[in-house]
């Protein structure tokens, strides 16, 4: 990370924010990465290999890399062939291996169940097509009801006439599940391992019906249902490809549970959550009654809530980011030096949760002009492509995380291994239970040259400079 960097993340680590108790929690080990501040002493909790699997990485684990992109809109109707060439081109030299991009159901199927818009077909092809040629596989999210299989009241539907698209129809559920299931299975059955997942719906779980993506009386009901279409379906036609339930806004516990409750273990390959941080840095101190808002206790929420259903699924972050409205005239609204120290400052910390297989940063391209909007700027490039700072942080980013994650070559001359000790170490008392507990040592952060290093917790960082960890207790 540049210097810049760091005091931005300094300032924000440092103080505790006006709006929240300045009360601080003990960070996790992989939480280390956020607390980035020079020649500071911080605490950590070392964890003994004998907890709950899918705490931290090792290097098994890192035999799978995580993925790491950037959510597109390249299907809406504004973007021409050339624009989705040039966010294409720009994810390429950002380092991405994966974007993440919104297909409609509504409209791949506008006419009725598997009748196929062939110009919608088209442009889907094309930019498959166009992201295998540079190396990227899409994680395809698949939502918006088509009029004809909406269960919107026919006082919105109007008998599908006119621009029922613009009376909310596609944000109702289907009547029939199985048509969204048949829907997914035509896209797993054309693409299959050409993209790296197929997420079922979008944030089902918006409880604000201005925002809400699944207009229902039981979100978590209508999902179900929905969910439970689709993986059978797709995995009759593409066994080997990922179906993600959720895309879940925060770190919402309470929707995961009721899913769990709806019976939907075993319907999944990976539960997606969108763990948005509001305004504040990764990894900084916030009230954990507010952890559902917070990149960190939230994921990790949803994580051990997972485990305690004996959920060993991965989880995939399939967007979260940060906004470059006016500072002041929304809650999120971030600076844009901000925002480029905060999404760098991500990765690190992502990087320590073995149980994560992707990131996604929300999102690539600001969606309009108003400054003052919060939904327009979360982009780390302007409506007319110029760069925000993010651009070179996330590069650095995504390419320290995927030199990282590539296994260092062996050593021609292998390093001995040390003789056991005949003494044992440690107290001959037997402990009273299998779980050990957390020893809390204490480490110096300082910065020095560097090409590649491995932190605690399997962190990895590849850059001009790295951040080592000195024990000083």
């Amino acid at each position: 990370m540049t210097d810049s960097t760091d005091e931005i993340l300094a300032q924000a680590l440092g103080a505790s924010s006006p709006r929240q108790p300045s009360r601080r929690r003990k960070a996790p080990a992989a939480m280390l990465s956020g607390l980035l501040q020079r020649a500071a002493v911080v605490a950590v909790t070392a964890v003994a290999a004998t907890m709950a699997p899918g705490l931290f990485t090792t290097e098994a684990q890192a035999a799978s890399p995580q993925l790491y992109g950037v959510q597109l809109h390249s299907l809406w109707s504004e973007n021409t062939a050339a624009d989705v060439d040039r966010q294409l081109d720009l994810l390429d030299r950002l380092g991405a291996t994966t974007a993440r991009v919104d297909v409609g159901w509504s409209s791949l199927m506008t006419d009725g169940p598997g009748q196929i818009s062939t110009w919608y077909r088209d442009r889907l092809d094309s930019l498959v097509a166009k992201a295998s040629a540079r190396g990227l596989r899409l994680i395809v999210t698949l939502a918006e009801t088509p009029c004809w299989a909406s269960s919107a009241p026919e006082s919105l539907k109007l008998g599908c006439v006119g621009a029922w698209w613009d009376r909310d129809v596609t944000r109702y559920p289907p009547t029939r599940a199985a048509d969204y299931g048949d829907a997914a299975a035509w896209v797993a059955a054309r693409y299959g391992s050409r993209i790296a997942a197929l997420e079922v719906w979008n944030e089902p779980n918006h409880p604000d019906p201005a925002w809400a993506r699944l207009l229902s009386a039981d979100q978590a009901t209508a999902y179900a249902a929905l969910v439970k279409a689709a993986y059978p379906a797709v995995k009759q036609v593409a066994p080997t490809l990922p179906l993600l339930a959720g895309a879940i806004s925060f770190g919402d516990v309470a929707f995961v549970e009721a899913l769990y409750a709806r019976g939907l273990k075993g319907f999944y390959d990976g539960l997606s959550i969108h763990p948005y941080n509001e305004w504040r840095a990764p990894g900084s101190p916030h009230d954990p009654q507010w952890a559902k808002y917070d990149l960190v206790m939230g994921t990790e929420a949803v994580h051990n809530t997972m485990l305690a259903h004996g959920d060993l699924s991965p989880m995939w972050i399939t967007e979260t980011g940060w906004t470059t409205c006016v500072v002041g005239s929304s809650k999120p609204c971030v600076t844009e030096a901000q925002q480029a120290a905060y999404l760098e400052a991500t990765l690190p910390i992502v990087q320590g949760w073995s149980f994560v297989r992707a990131l996604v940063f929300y999102g690539l391209r600001n969606k309009g002009t108003d400054a003052r909007n919060s939904e327009h700027m979360y982009g780390m490039v302007r409506q007319d492509y110029s760069e925000k700072p993010a651009v070179a942080a996330v590069s650095r980013a995504f390419r320290a995380a995927t030199t990282a994650s590539v296994p260092p070559t062996p050593s021609a001359t292998p390093t001995p291994t040390p003789t056991p000790s005949a003494t044992p170490t440690g107290s001959a008392t037997p402990m009273a239970t299998k779980r050990l507990r957390p020893r809390t040592r204490r480490f110096l952060v300082a910065r020095e040259p560097i090409t590649t290093v491995r932190l605690v917790a399997g962190v990895s960082v590849a850059s001009g400079t790295r951040l080592v960890l000195r024990s000083v207790g």
